[in-house]
């Protein structure tokens, strides 16, 4: 900032234009995602203006802030703006080019968050299986996307490939760390394999590993980070699983106030975390700040994502759990039916969150005709979402 008012230069010189974008990167690194996304704007409308829509600087200013749109919840724009960015880098840079694989993996990240996870984990595994092609298998450029490619494995539900992968990257380490992959790579991955383990049947495993990176992650980055609440918000799925609902609620709603005090108020980070926290809150007893909470989230990423992005059809769950609960099954059974067309419209009828929809669909079908606990299928869940860190 202080470089910034030094400088006074015309808004439109290469100089104060580079500075813009090292001030949008540095707001980002700090946590501080709006003013991230006004200085890339601004950059980026410089960029443009100066030297046109396709000079190769405009375009790397272009898929910085449609990477910073992500951050700002803006997924939708994000994913347009970097459409066009990666179809002009491939025209004038080839495909292989490191920038145009840099703007295809925002693009992968992209899709994944607008509701189409398959599309970008397509992107990225072409991307890694291109890499270690030209470079080996322990090719530190493949690999250094193993942690975006093992996300998109687990918003798909494959957590035992995530899991996979991920150990893959860690086994080779010490291989990569000599080409210049940050520390920070390896505690993603860790803090990756304990959603993973999670999911897998080994939720004291995910704990103990969530604990140890949180520590790791305040001390690297702080409390304010996106990676930061995205690891104590899978500390809080850890507990919840493992029956400590109160202290669930606790870290997930220290996690909530870290990101209604960082982020927009509208942003999907914030109702995705809410999502998670009702059901958490339910667990506990309070069923009035869990329906609130339901409520809340499941209005507000309808009309941000859609009411068939897979968070919107968490958020319906979440509801259809309240419902069922409070002696209202035949809501609940209308809320999944719901909820299961919606993962069939996303082409994802063999998602196990679809299988856990279909169970709780049973047991309120089951309450309907006044079944006894024993003779109803066993136990309601709810979809574990994952909340994004720096992806």
């Amino acid at each position: 900032m202080e470089a910034e008012e030094a400088w006074k230069s015309d808004e439109s010189s290469p100089e104060d234009l580079r500075l813009l974008n090292l001030l949008a990167q540095a707001h980002r690194e700090l946590g501080h995602y709006t003013d991230a996304g006004r200085r890339a704007k601004q950059a980026l409308r410089g960029q443009r203006a100066v030297l046109g829509m396709n000079h190769p600087r405009s375009l790397l200013s272009g898929d910085a802030y449609g990477s910073i749109l992500v951050s700002t919840g803006e997924f939708r724009q994000a994913r347009s703006e970097v459409r066009r960015v990666v179809g002009s880098m491939t025209r004038l840079l080839g495909p292989s080019h490191p920038a145009t694989l840099q703007a295809k993996h925002n693009l992968a990240i992209a899709e994944v968050l607008t509701g189409n996870p398959q599309a970008g984990l397509e992107l990225l595994q072409d991307q890694f299986n291109q890499l270690r092609a030209m470079g080996g298998e322990n090719d530190d450029a493949a690999w250094g996307i193993a942690n975006s490619l093992a996300f998109c494995h687990r918003v798909l539900g494959q957590n035992r490939e995530a899991f996979n992968l991920l150990k893959g990257f860690l086994r080779r380490r010490g291989v990569l760390d000599s080409g210049g992959v940050p520390t920070r790579a390896v505690l993603r991955a860790e803090s990756g394999l304990a959603v993973a383990e999670r999911r897998l049947g080994n939720p004291e495993g995910a704990r103990e590993r969530d604990e140890r990176m949180l520590a790791e992650f305040i001390r690297d980055q702080g409390e304010d980070v996106l990676q930061t609440v995205s690891c104590r918000a899978g500390l809080a799925a850890d507990i919840h699983s493992l029956g400590k609902h109160a202290d669930a609620v606790e870290h997930a709603s220290q996690c909530l106030r870290t990101l209604q005090r960082g982020l927009p108020a509208d942003h999907p980070y914030i109702h995705a975390c809410a999502v998670n926290l009702s059901g958490y809150l339910r667990a506990a007893g309070d069923y009035r700040q869990a329906e609130e909470s339901a409520r809340d989230s499941y209005d507000a990423l309808s009309e941000r994502l859609g009411t068939t992005h897979p968070w919107t059809l968490a958020a319906a769950v979440s509801l259809a759990n309240l419902a069922a609960v409070r002696g209202d099954p035949e809501g609940a059974a209308e809320l999944e039916r719901g909820v299961l067309h919606g993962f069939d419209e996303l082409g994802l009828g063999s998602h196990p969150d679809r299988r856990l929809v279909a169970v709780n669909l049973a047991d309120s079908l089951a309450r309907q005709r006044s079944e006894s606990p024993e003779d109803r299928p066993p136990g309601r869940l709810d979809i574990d979402l994952e909340l994004p860190g720096e992806v």
